[in-house]
Order: C-alpha cells, then structure tokens, then sequence
C-alpha cells in the first residue's frame, strides 16, 4: 500500500491535508488475483470476490476520507463481487453510494435488481448482503457514508435501499456532484472535505423525495 499526502489549499483558513492511500495488483505482478483478494478485498473492503481473467487479473483503488464519509476510486477488470454475512459481522461499513463511471454492472440486494450505466449512481446498505456483477472491466467512486451520520439527513435510510439514481432532476444533480470527485483533485476542494460531503448528502435527500424527510437534525 502506499501512502500519498494531499497538500493543504487554502482559502481564508488552511484546508485540511489528508492521506491518499492507493493499492495495486502492480505490486504483485506475480500473483495479481490473490494479493487483491487477500490485501484489499478481504482486508480492507470486507468482500468476497471471484474473477474470469484471474491469471492475469488487473485491478487498483486509491482511497482518501472526506469528513464523516470515506471515497473510494476504483478500477478493476471483470469480476462478481459479494457482500456476504460472514464479512458484515467482520466490520461496520455504514452506506454506500457507488458510481459506475465506466463499463456496465448488476446489482442485487434485499431482493432487488438494478442494473448501471456509466454515470448513474446506487445506494446500498452495507449491513444487507448483495452482490455486484462486473461482466467487463469498469471504473467507479464509491463513498461509504457514516452511518450516524447519514441519519442525520435522511430517515431509515436502510428502509429505501437499493436505490437507483440516473440523470434527470435531483437524481442528476447528485450524480453531477459525484461526478465531480476525484482522487487527484483532493488538494484543490474549495470546500473542507466535510462539508463537501455535507453538500452530498444535502443532494442524495433531495433525489431520494419526500420519504427522506424527518431527521435532518436542523439542516
């Protein structure tokens, strides 16, 4: 793993510098597939996944905390990831809004499909199973969102998962906002990072409609 640091911007006060972390299966070009298992997946994103190209499987994430949420850009080749039972009572992960930003993908939870297309996004629980089909390679920003947090903005969102979000209205305007994010941009936010992600969520109640209202705790 390699540590990156992003500079602090300023802007009246000095923005907060804040670590970029980056894994690669270039960093085990011997044996690409399992050193992704075994250094990312099951260590640090708590997934079971498996892949067709395994040999000569190709993948990297690069990592940075915006405030209450953690962002996450990553790029792999084609593969069927799952979020089991065994790997939730391993670890807390709260809420997940994932972007597709390249490729396509189908998404499974609580009973529910949804398939991607390259720039819409998806809520989903991390505390429910589901299971993520890659049939080709593809990019996306995926945002873990505090759980605490998020329910300072949205009411039971576990109660509205999964939800699909594409480009038209409040739905594209938060898409736009993830859109926007990028792990070699992070020195330049206009915004301390927290309250970017404050904007977020501001965004993701507005798409989510009327049956988000209840708990936005004076926002």
């Amino acid at each position: 793993m390699l540590v990156r640091l992003c500079p602090a911007a300023a802007m009246g006060d000095r923005l907060q510098s804040v670590p970029a972390r980056h894994w690669s299966t270039d960093e085990a070009a011997d044996r690409p597939f399992s050193y992704w298992v075994d250094t990312v997946c099951d260590r640090f994103l708590e997934l079971d996944i498996d892949s067709p190209v395994r040999e000569h499987f190709r993948a990297q994430l690069d990592q940075t905390e915006l405030g209450p949420a953690t962002a996450s850009w990553l790029h792999a080749d084609a593969q069927q990831v799952r979020r089991t039972r065994a790997k939730i009572a391993r670890s807390h992960p709260g809420f997940l809004l994932m972007q597709l930003r390249a490729g396509r993908v189908q998404i499974r939870q609580a009973g529910h499909t949804a398939a991607l297309t390259a720039g819409e996004c998806i809520l989903l629980d991390g505390k429910q199973p589901y299971e993520v089909a890659c049939p080709e390679a593809t990019r996306s920003c995926v945002l873990q969102l505090s759980e605490d947090w998020l329910r300072g903005w949205v009411t039971s969102p576990e109660d509205l998962v999964p939800r699909r979000f594409a480009r038209g209205g409040w739905d594209g305007a938060l898409c736009a906002a993830v859109a926007s994010l990028d792990i070699d941009t992070c020195d330049r936010l206009a915004l301390p990072r927290g309250e970017v992600a404050d904007h977020i969520a501001a965004l993701l109640k507005l798409a989510l409609g009327p049956q988000a209202r209840g708990s936005a705790g004076g926002r």
